[in-house]
Order: structure tokens, then sequence, then C-alpha cells
């Protein structure tokens, strides 16, 4: 319990303000980059920046279409299975 005093204690002083000011700007720094590595990505493999949330869109949508027919499919083998026990 001390030690959580003493924490609180160092906070309110401001202790930990350039540590954590220093990890944001690290933090901001690395998505920056990362940012710049994709739009690159993105250059080199000929895809347009505009266009590429319209794509992400109709990947998503392909991907739930996808998992409603696995669970379509899951729901109608576990049915069966189900079946098939109970009338034997």
């Amino acid at each position: 319990m001390e030690q959580k005093k003493d924490f609180i204690n160092d906070m309110q002083e401001g202790k930990y303000g350039k540590a954590i000011s220093l990890g944001v700007s690290a933090l901001a720094n690395a998505l920056i980059i990362l940012l710049i590595c994709t739009l690159k990505f993105m250059h080199l493999q000929g895809i347009n920046p505009e266009n590429f949330d319209k794509k992400l869109t109709e990947y998503h949508n392909m991907i739930s279409k996808l998992h409603e027919i696995e669970a379509r499919t899951w729901d109608t083998e576990v049915k069966g299975i189900y079946q098939d026990i109970v009338l034997k």
C-alpha cells in the first residue's frame, strides 16, 4: 500500500512526465515511419492510396461473407451429426 502512495505522489510531482512524454514521442515517430513505409509499399505495388479504402472495404465484405458461409456450414454439419446421433 505504501508503494502505491509513493507512486501516486511521484505522479503528482511530475517525476514521470519526461519518461511518459519520451515514450509517447517515440511511439508517434514509429507510427509515422510505419505510415511512410506503408505508403511506399503501396506505391511500389501500384496501389493508389485513394482507392485503398475502397479495396479494404471490399476485402472486409468478402471475409465477412466467408465467415457467414463457414458459420452456416458448421451449423448444418453440427445439426446433421446431432440428428444422426439422436435418430440412431
